[in-house]
């Protein structure tokens, strides 16, 4: 189930980050997931990368503020 989809995010020093939630039930349990996805660095030479975070519905919001703060620290050099 799609909860936000392309929303502005922050993924450290990179030039423009994206961030999809979504839920899904496996084995009847239901999983969380935040995912960002990056582009870093000059126009001709730009690298992607992503970032997820996987927890248990139940246990999702324990994390996420502490997952959210340590994206803010990334640096792409």
């Amino acid at each position: 189930t799609e909860i936000k989809v392309n929303e502005p995010a922050k993924l450290g020093n990179a030039n423009t980050a994206f961030s999809y939630e979504y839920t899904f039930v496996y084995n009847n349990e239901v999983y969380h997931i935040y995912q960002v996805l990056a582009i870093e660095g000059p126009l001709l030479f730009q690298k992607g990368y992503v970032l997820t975070f996987t927890a248990k519905e139940e246990v999702y919001s324990t994390h996420i503020d502490e997952i959210l703060k340590t994206a803010e620290k990334v640096n792409f050099k």
